[in-house]
């Protein structure tokens, strides 16, 4: 999807466009096993890590975000801030 709308506005080569998709995985992937790698080497979690990166309030939404991708509906019925919400 990404790679045919790129196509289609931007003018791109089908290779360019996956070329650009790929790169564009590959800096993800970057990003994500440093994340990971400072959990597996100190023991911190990810809320910590996180906290150091945003400050208290600025880790809300990576927090809120990361505990809410796999079952959103789950995270409001268990979460503190159930009452709020229900």
């Amino acid at each position: 999807m990404i790679a045919s709308s790129m196509i289609t506005s931007g003018g791109l080569a089908w290779w360019h466009a996956w070329l650009c998709v790929w790169i564009g995985y590959f800096v993800a992937a970057v990003f994500i096993c440093l994340t990971g790698r400072i959990g597996a080497v100190y023991h911190i979690s990810f809320p910590v890590v996180a906290r150091s990166s945003f400050g208290i309030w600025g880790s809300l939404w990576p927090v809120f975000n990361r505990a809410g991708k796999d079952d959103p509906m789950r995270f409001l019925v268990e979460s503190p801030f159930a009452d709020f919400f229900f």
